[in-house]
């Protein structure tokens, strides 16, 4: 079973779950951690290993973080190597989460790499293609 953990700088990420409660109804396997300019970089790992320690070694546990480089990337980047199915993706965006969360795809690995090149795919400038 998937359970995802959005962290991000400030309320991000609770407002991303909002957003996605909005389209996909209750979403009972999604966390979320805000942080904030006082919270140190071991401080967010412990709250990220409190996710992670949560739940069984079956369960996919999904770290989407905001800003690839961030503290919020680091802290998460620590867990990768763990035993306790930890994946980490980073540059969060509401169609990202979308595609991630509502897939059936077993192939976790699968899912979120083809998840990362549609969201690539997604970003656009507007004003290029249009011509007056």
């Amino acid at each position: 079973m998937k359970k995802i953990l959005i962290c991000t700088h400030g309320e991000m990420a609770k407002g991303v779950i909002n957003s996605l409660e909005l389209i996909a109804g209750n979403v009972s396997d999604v966390f979320s951690l805000s942080v904030s300019m006082e919270d140190s970089l071991e401080f967010v790992k412990s709250k990220i290993e409190e996710f992670v320690n949560s739940f069984s070694d079956e369960d996919e546990k999904i770290i989407l973080t905001d800003i690839p480089g961030g503290s919020t990337t680091q802290a998460a980047f620590y867990f990768i190597n763990s035993k306790k199915r930890v994946h980490v993706v980073s540059g969060l965006n509401l169609g990202l989460l979308l595609e991630i969360y509502l897939s059936n795809d077993e192939d976790i690995v699968a899912l979120l790499k083809n998840s990362v090149l549609s969201a690539k795919e997604t970003l656009n400038y507007l004003n290029s293609s249009y011509e007056l």
